[in-house]
């Protein structure tokens, strides 16, 4: 294991080697070579890598080899092992460019941390600067002017071969197919390379707002200037807005409007489009600081040509990674609706007396609704309906951890009375701030029709009497995970003879025909009671038909679930 003061990226490093890149808060960073199988990290003298941090444990987490890659471990640190601003709590495999946090210190797997790039606010007008069209320059004949080739001067068919030379070698080094992050990073390789700079950045057009996003930096050489890369916004916008390639000198612009500019000790800068024939979607700009030449007009014809190869790279691996991602989320989406499905009762159980049924409907592939049915010793019998916020794979991902919580907790005999607060902990503990469970959930005595249950924030359970009006089951509580602490009370009702237990989500009251208005639990009470004679999977059918005849050609906006318990015994059919 050998440590390492400069902090240059060598891709060509590869094999099975690794490099771990410590950035502390205070003093200089510095890398590490790793060459064995298990590394070490915390404030203890005995550590691989020693952090003189007061907020990090004296063992705090490891980087350990597992096959062809490494994984990264918290030793039950105090403050906890951060992975891309996520805390992990089991080890997680590490990729190129993931950032651990370490109490303040910050250490990337084997790439260097990016530096950050800012655009500034420049006073004055934009006129004041060396621009042309960027159209013009990829336009513009190899024979300047009128001159022929035969006749070019020996300065201009040296200008010229040089940029031929730097086609042909972005062609072959952007040629095979690359992921994104990687080609973007390989760009700011060549121009570093091809024109010397103290630092550049890729800057492009993001996907949700449409602003600017920065997605590759570089700082050159020996220039050590700052972790932060500061960009004028004038520049960025005579590239991006107007299409311009850009060259700022100092030697040639010290008018007033550009003093910001050379205050932050930029000695010349180029900006050029990242574009093609149809658009433009971002900028690349380099700058020198430490190198006292300014750029020439080569180099804004050279990096020019050099960002409109590019942009056609960047659009092709763009539109791959979205056709992978998009695959990828489809299979994620298939697996995950197989789960779910598995995780729900085929069937729920026969009970001498009672009729039950239940179903699940999902308005994505994956949904956030869950019921269940777990039968105990003693005649007991367990009914628990629940309907996670939000939709797709992270809805059903907690409704999956709820559901095995829940029936370890029951396994283990947890009273009803702390049921609900053990889960709305876990729920709480082990979700994101915005994530929430409306939970409710029954306990059945099969002998007595006696109800004990619980309702953390979700609809009323309905009771059907013999008269046909609902009786609710309200709230007795918060919605699982808001809060942590939080206390449930345990309401109790009977089911008697012929009456029937509903237990509902909102997708079954809140969808809506085409005209806006709610099936509601007016409607869902109209469908119970015209089936009320019947046994629960008839009551059941009865439901979902009539609300398919409500909603029509409607759009579903959210899961429907529906449990039905009828308690058997002679009541006769209700009017409508």
């Amino acid at each position: 294991m050998h440590g390492r003061p400069d902090l240059e990226y060598n891709a060509a490093a590869g094999g099975d080697m690794a490099v771990l890149y410590i950035y502390p808060k205070q003093g200089q960073a510095w890398s590490l070579e790793i060459d064995k199988d298990k590394v070490s990290l915390g404030r203890a003298l005995g550590n691989d890598i020693m952090l003189a941090d007061p907020s990090c444990s004296s063992r705090h987490a490891t980087v350990e080899r597992a096959g062809e890659s490494f994984v990264l471990r918290d030793e039950s640190s105090k403050n906890g092992t951060f992975l891309n601003e996520a805390r992990i709590s089991c080890p997680v495999r590490l990729a190129p460019g993931d950032r651990v946090k370490l109490g303040s210190t910050v250490v990337c797997f084997d790439k260097p941390l990016m530096p950050s790039v800012t655009v500034v606010d420049d006073p004055g007008s934009a006129t004041d600067a060396s621009a042309v069209p960027f159209r013009e320059i990829l336009d513009r004949s190899s024979s300047a002017g009128a001159k022929t080739p035969l006749r070019a001067a020996p300065a201009d068919l040296a200008e010229e071969n040089r940029i031929l030379q730097m086609i042909i070698r972005v062609g072959k080094a952007l040629g095979a197919h690359k992921p994104l992050q990687e080609l973007l990073d390989d760009i700011l390789a060549l121009v570093a390379d091809i024109i010397p700079m103290d630092q550049c950045a890729l800057i492009l057009r993001g996907g949700g707002t449409g602003g600017l996003e920065t997605r590759a930096a570089r700082i050159q050489g020996e220039w050590r200037g700052g972790r932060e890369i500061e960009v004028s916004r004038r520049i960025v916008s005579m590239a991006y807005d107007r299409h311009l390639s850009v060259l700022f000198s100092v030697a040639a612009r010290t008018s007033t409007p550009w003093e910001s500019i050379i205050d932050k000790g930029i000695k010349s800068a180029l900006c050029v489009p990242v574009g093609d024939d149809q658009e433009v979607i971002g900028v690349l700009y380099a700058d020198r600081h430490a190198l006292s030449e300014p750029f020439q007009d080569t180099d804004l014809r050279l990096l020019t040509f050099l960002a409109s190869t590019a942009a056609v790279k960047i659009q092709q691996a763009s539109q791959v990674a979205a056709l992978v991602a998009a695959q990828k989320a489809k299979q994620e989406l298939q697996i995950a609706g197989d789960i779910q499905r598995d995780f729900l009762p085929r069937a729920l159980p026969s009970c001498e007396g009672f009729g039950m049924a239940g179903r699940a409907v999902p308005c994505l592939e994956v949904g956030g609704d869950y019921y269940d049915a777990i039968c105990f010793e003693g005649q007991r019998l367990g009914l628990a309906v629940a309907d996670v916020s939000g939709k797709g794979v992270g809805a059903a991902l907690l409704m999956a951890s709820l559901r095995a919580w829940l029936h370890a907790e029951l396994a283990h005999g947890t009273a009803l009375e702390a049921l609900a607060a053990k889960l709305n902990d876990f729920i709480h503990q082990s979700s994101e701030i915005q994530s929430f469970i409306t939970f409710f959930y029954v306990e059945l005595d099969r002998r007595t029709g006696g109800l004990r249950y619980v309702n953390a924030g979700h609809n009323p359970a309905l009771v059907f009497g013999p008269d046909g009006a609902p009786r609710e089951l309200a709230a007795t509580g918060l919605p699982l995970g808001m809060f942590g602490g939080t206390a449930y009370e345990v309401g109790t009702a009977a089911l008697g003879p012929g009456e029937v237990l509903v237990v509902y989500t909102d997708g079954i009251t809140e969808s809506r025909d085409a005209a806006g208005a709610e099936f509601g639990v007016e409607g869902l009470a109209a469908a119970v009671r015209g089936e009320f004679g019947q046994d629960a999977p008839d009551i059941l059918e009865a439901v979902f038909r009539r609300l398919a005849e409500f909603a029509g050609c409607a759009e579903v906006f959210d899961d429907r679930t529906l449990v039905v318990v009828k308690r058997r015994g002679f009541v006769s059919a209700l009017p409508v």
